[in-house]
């Protein structure tokens, strides 16, 4: 949703104007592992905090593209490695956010840097675009090495990850009972994984319904 992007977008340069080298905490990511692989790339599944990480992972990509543009090969390779790519990997493994159906193809082509459509996070990235290629309070351009250090350094998460046996949809509709409102549909969806007790069949599942 826009007002999430314009948020972030004030939080960062907030801090990009500060003259101090303060913290902004963006809340609780809950993860439960999947596949570990003790060589190679290990998976888990995000239960809270997907859209926070998919508007940062899309900024991320706008400031690498335009690092690019701008002949800093050296940051764009460092986002595009670090962050967003698994270098060595072949397929869906490529990438190091997967999300949900809905936004999957369309953040692959941001990943990719082969943007187009209208959909929501094609306009999320074009909305960054702007915003990098603008002024800050000074009427310089934006540093973009400077906006990467405060994204990945000053921008923090508390990191909760769960044990396999734990019930995520369950933990996911408790975490969110206080927080924004879910949606019916929302709820539909937990329910019915709720009621899946095979971890396999959870999974079919949650690809079909989310």
């Amino acid at each position: 949703k826009k007002q999430h992007w314009e948020a972030l977008w004030d939080d960062l340069t907030e801090l990009y104007e500060s003259t101090d080298d303060r913290e902004h905490f963006l809340g609780a990511i809950v993860t439960m592992p999947i596949d570990m692989q003790p060589h190679g790339v290990s998976k888990y599944v995000l239960i809270d905090g997907q859209q926070r990480l998919t508007t940062i992972f899309t900024l991320l990509a706008a400031i690498r593209d335009l690092a690019k543009e701008e002949n800093e090969d050296k940051l764009a390779q460092q986002i595009n490695e670090q962050y967003l790519i698994n270098k060595w990997a072949e397929g869906v493994n490529r990438f190091k956010l997967l999300p949900t159906q809905t936004d999957r193809e369309v953040f692959h082509h941001v990943i990719n840097g082969s943007i187009n459509g209208q959909e929501r996070l094609a306009q999320a990235y074009r909305f960054f675009l702007r915003k990098l290629n603008g002024r800050d309070e000074k009427g310089d351009k934006y540093e973009y090495r400077r906006l990467h250090n405060i994204l990945v350094q000053q921008f923090m998460v508390v990191s909760i990850v769960l044990a396999k046996d734990e019930n995520p949809y369950l933990i996911f509709e408790s975490l969110n009972a206080k927080g924004q409102p879910l949606t019916q549909a929302d709820l539909v969806r937990n329910y019915l994984l709720m009621r899946i007790d095979d971890q396999e069949e959870q999974k079919l599942a949650y690809q079909d319904l989310w």
